[in-house]
């Protein structure tokens, strides 16, 4: 699946984290969820993992304070890419469970004798306690909905390389552009609960913002300068206008 997938994936995470686990969660908490969905793809070079701020609208990600993060993911990038092969050990089920067995070790230490890790290591694996549920979301809806694709995952490997049958659902295609409507439908309807819109008015719906894109697009194309932004505006206002129609 690509970037824009998973990203439908994180937020439909958050979201069921908030709605069935009772962890309400604002801007950066959704954030975390949303992030984490792009984890196991710090195996491929330039990913969105690689770049976490490039998730932010309107250039937010382009300020100058946040590209130590970028900076920070872009290392770790770097180095995951070269060092794992794609859809290797970031994709496999039992390298997280792996992970969490040993946070859970040293966060629910006593500082035994045994365990060559320090106070702080202790106190900070403790501090990671409430975000942890979180990135495991991510991380879950990325793999989920890897493994329907034609290449899958191994949700045993290393142990075993076997792939479970799935949708085989080829990444790039119209088939993938209907798992991302499928989620961004569903998270339109959850979030909007009070919203009540018939079949037929969600086809019009679709096909009128389809119309519309379209519309700005040869415009666009036809025009320069001021006047392809005042006609760029203008098609926005428009879809805002239909989004308004069906939700007032």
């Amino acid at each position: 699946m690509n970037k824009t997938t998973h990203l439908l994936g994180g937020f439909a995470a958050a979201y069921l984290l908030d709605k069935f686990a009772g962890m309400p969660l604002d801007f950066v908490h959704t954030a975390t969820v949303v992030y984490a969905a792009t984890i196991p793809d710090f195996d491929t070079p330039n990913s969105a993992a690689n770049k976490p701020t490039a998730m932010l609208p309107f250039g937010l990600g382009e300020l100058e304070f946040l590209q130590p993060l970028n900076a920070a993911a872009g290392g770790i990038g770097d180095f995951l890419s070269t060092a794992v092969k794609h859809r290797g050990p970031l994709h496999y089920p039992l390298t997280y469970a792996v992970l969490y067995g040993v946070w859970w070790i040293i966060a629910n230490s006593n500082r035994a004798a045994w365990l060559p890790v320090t106070e702080q290591v202790i106190h900070y694996a403790r501090l990671a306690t409430h975000w942890l549920p979180l990135i495991g979301a991510g991380i879950l809806s990325h793999l989920l909905l890897d493994a329907i694709t034609v290449k899958g995952i191994a949700p045993l490997a290393p142990l075993s390389f076997k792939k479970l049958p799935t949708l085989k659902i080829k990444t790039g295609t119209w088939q993938e552009g209907a798992v991302q409507s499928a989620l961004g439908l569903g998270l339109f309807f959850s979030i909007n609960e009070g919203l009540r819109m018939t079949i037929a008015q969600v086809g019009i719906f679709v096909i009128m913002c389809a119309v519309a894109i379209g519309a700005v697009g040869i415009v666009v194309s036809m025009l320069k300068g001021m006047l392809r932004l005042a006609a760029t505006l203008a098609v926005i206002a428009g879809i805002g206008g239909i989004v308004y129609y069906f939700m007032k």
